[in-house]
């Protein structure tokens, strides 16, 4: 009991869970709030503001090779510091933007390359080394902190800036503030590997990992693997094309949700609480589909997530024809589904591949899934374009997400070559 008590694993989950929140949450959820007040001082049009959100999530998604990159050079300390130091670059010409391109250099280029280096693909490989049992729930909570920031930061940070003014400058050197904090607790409490502190993954010995930890043999992989063997299998490209099936309808739900709500006959307050719905039942399917990947088979965890964000999709987007509770119920099914399928993305390729070339493995499938997932907003208002509603394009999420689950059921664990 005393040696599970001094395992450092978990203490440093709560660590990861507030970088993430830090690295994230502020730059992201609470630079939103910023941007509502510097769109009526600068003159930027809404395509302008688009353009920088799909910017800063292609920068986040080509960012990936090179994070992992740096992982396995200098370690993931180093490389969430280096996270640090570009979101406060980012945040100073935030706070100094008078012109749209500056927005694009400083949000979409500088915070989307800190937040790729400071979040999912740098933390989700500290969580992969550290556990293995349980690795589904470190990782779920650790991504839960993402949900939490927007449901938690987004209002306090429009308090702020009712309290302030709108001084949107002030702010952006808010967010600048607590990326430093990140990187401090970043250099203070992350620690590399288990072994660095005499430890073991799951905080389990070796010896006692078959009676102790049966279901780690079962559901994750003991052969150690490498990035090229696992570039070779047909599984890995099949959960990047999952990726993918997840990340598109996420980035369309968005861009145009609360759109599609208002326009379907729900006010503007109930359109919003629907974004908020989404949000706060993405943190319990964050942490509640991680326990569940330490129980069962991951891909059929992920298969009850994209299935649970088709239906939430098509309750809300074809079906609820402005019926609050249905648009409500629709966004916590939808909410729930994606934050349980967010989770599974990086506790799949841990499972199959191992931990050794999982910043690798994970960074190309981020990547990969992130730039031509991040094309769905545009599409989404091409197609609103076309035929004045959404409803084409939400019958288009629908489709993905299910070959999203066909290929599931063919993504079964891959057996390496020279085994």
């Amino acid at each position: 009991m005393s040696a599970q008590q001094e395992f450092y694993g978990w203490k440093l989950v709560a660590v990861l869970f507030f970088l993430y929140l830090l690295n994230l949450g502020f730059p992201l959820y609470g630079g939103l709030i910023a941007h509502s007040y510097m769109v009526k001082k600068i003159a930027m049009n809404r395509a302008t503001f688009g353009l920088g959100m799909t910017v800063f999530n292609i920068v986040m998604g080509v960012m990936s090779p090179l994070i992992a990159a740096a992982i396995t050079r200098w370690g993931i300390r180093v490389t969430l510091v280096i996270g640090t130091a570009l979101l406060v670059l980012g945040s100073l010409v935030m706070a100094n933007t008078t012109q749209p391109w500056q927005y694009i250099l400083g949000f979409g280029v500088l915070m989307g390359a800190g937040a790729g280096f400071g979040t999912s693909v740098t933390l989700t490989t500290s969580a992969t080394r550290w556990f293995r049992r349980y690795r589904g729930r470190a990782i779920g909570i650790i991504m839960a902190a993402g949900g939490i920031g927007g449901f938690v930061v987004s209002p306090a940070m429009n308090r702020l800036m009712v309290f302030n003014g709108g001084n949107w400058h002030q702010a952006w050197l808010l967010i600048g503030g607590c990326c430093i904090l990140g990187g401090i607790i970043a250099w203070l409490f992350v620690k590399e590997d288990p072994s660095d502190l005499g430890q073991f993954q799951d905080g389990i010995a070796p010896a006692s990992t078959t009676e102790d930890s049966p279901k780690a043999s079962t559901l994750s992989a003991d052969y150690p693997w490498t990035a090229a063997e696992g570039y070779k299998t047909l599984a890995y490209w099949l959960i990047v094309f999952v990726g993918f099936a997840m990340y598109f309808p996420y980035f369309l739900v968005q861009a145009h949700w609360i759109f599609h709500m208002k326009g379907i006959g729900l006010s503007a307050a109930d359109a919003a609480w629907t974004m908020g719905l989404f949000t706060l039942s993405g943190v319990f399917g964050r942490m509640i589909g991680g326990w569940f990947q330490d129980i069962f088979p991951a891909r059929f965890v992920f298969v009850m997530g994209l299935a649970l964000m088709a239906v939430g999709i098509a309750l809300g987007g074809l079906f609820s024809a402005g019926s609050i509770l249905l648009a409500y119920l629709a966004s916590v099914i939808l909410g729930f589904g994606f934050g349980s399928s967010v989770t599974n993305l990086p506790t799949i390729l841990g499972n199959y591949f191992g931990h050794d070339a999982f910043s690798k493995l994970y960074g190309t499938a981020f990547m990969i899934a992130l730039i031509i997932a991040s094309f769905a907003g545009i599409l989404g208002g091409k197609l609103f374009d076309v035929f004045h509603n959404y409803y084409v394009a939400w019958e288009i999420c629908i489709a993905i997400s299910i070959a999203g689950i066909v290929a599931l059921f063919f993504t079964v664990p891959p057996h390496p070559a020279r085994q």
